[in-house]
């Protein structure tokens, strides 16, 4: 699921057209998020494992793929400067640079976003944010309750005179907000109820699971508010629930695994490796950084995007992140 989330909006980043409603998929990120954090860490807090440990194990799982594609960013967007990409200077270049490494957002108007060098590393911060609420309460099912009745209705007053997907630019940053204390602390009460054996656990063929989530995407609504609000409030919750329960052939099993696996790595570095491309491609087909790509565009980028991702995971990312785990976790317990 986490990985047919990622290349959903790989997808709508390179061409919209083909799935109009993807940017919702990181919403869903920050569901799944929540649901496995409380799996996977929420019986370590529960029992005093510490915040300061969760949240090195958090850094190490973000860091290192984050400071890759950080530096390939960078890159590009030095050539987008340097052919006169519009409302982008050296000067906010050099900002962005010195910002971005610490994970900070960058305070401009400019249309690349509050992280310029990579727009999808908007969600990693707010993702950060919440670890840290997290790791001191947001495991307890109680405060996550809180949390999300605080926080829908502020998503849905900003979904109803704003946008919903709001949150990667600096006069829209604010959304972020809502946008990911709703959706990761239900992931958290999802997860909570799921423990506690809540709930019927129907058993859906995985298939169908996955088809829907990329027809839920597909469609291009009339009423395009309300059924933001549809994807989020009840779809992606659905969605998850029915997911923890379904059990697959194991072909498919494995091809899930595989894409779950390269997920991170698909969704952090799928936009340097786009906007890479473009600055190849664009003063070939004569094309201004104003103009849209042709929708064709998509079937270079995602296999693009898929191949480097596998390098960059199981070539870099698994080993540097054991070695970091081994040097900054296991010796600090020793």
């Amino acid at each position: 699921m986490r990985g047919v989330a990622a290349v959903s909006v790989v997808v709508y980043y390179a061409t919209y057209r083909i799935m109009p409603m993807a940017y919702a998929g990181v919403d869903l990120f920050f569901m799944l998020s929540g649901f496995v954090l409380s799996h996977s860490h929420g019986e370590e807090l529960a029992n005093g494992a510490g915040h300061r440990n969760f949240m090195i194990k958090r850094l190490i799982r973000l860091y290192p793929l984050y400071l890759v594609a950080f530096v390939v960013g960078a890159i590009v967007t030095s050539q987008m400067v340097s052919q006169g990409f519009a409302d982008w200077t050296w000067r906010r270049f050099s900002e962005s640079l010195i910002l971005g490494m610490f994970f900070l957002p960058t305070p401009t108007t400019a249309w690349l976003g509050v992280f310029p060098l990579n727009g999808p590393s908007w969600s990693l911060f707010f993702e950060l944010i919440s670890n840290v609420v997290f790791g001191w309460t947001g495991w307890r099912i109680r405060p996550s309750l809180l949390i999300v009745a605080v926080s829908a209705p502020l998503l849905l007053w900003v979904i109803k005179w704003e946008d919903a997907g709001g949150g990667s630019t600096y006069v829209d940053f604010h959304r972020g907000f809502p946008r990911v204390f709703f959706s990761f602390f239900l992931g958290v009460v999802l997860y909570r109820l799921w423990a506690t054996k809540f709930g019927p656990r129907p058993k859906v063929p995985p298939l169908l699971i996955l088809f829907s989530m990329i027809a839920l995407y597909a469609i291009n609504p009339v009423f395009e508010r309300k059924y933001d609000v549809i994807l989020i409030f009840i779809c992606h919750p659905v969605l998850i629930w029915l997911g923890a329960a379904s059990h697959g052939p194991q072909r498919l099993t494995r091809a899930m695994t595989w894409l779950g696996a390269l997920s991170y790595a698909v969704y952090i570095i799928g936009s340097p490796v786009q906007q890479g491309i473009e600055v190849l491609l664009r003063p070939r087909l004569h094309l201004s950084w104003d103009e849209e790509m042709p929708s064709i565009f998509v079937w270079l980028v995602l296999p693009t995007v898929l191949v480097v991702a596998h390098l960059m995971t199981f070539r870099f990312d698994v080993p540097v992140r054991a070695r970091l785990s081994s040097w900054l976790i296991t010796r600090r317990s020793d």
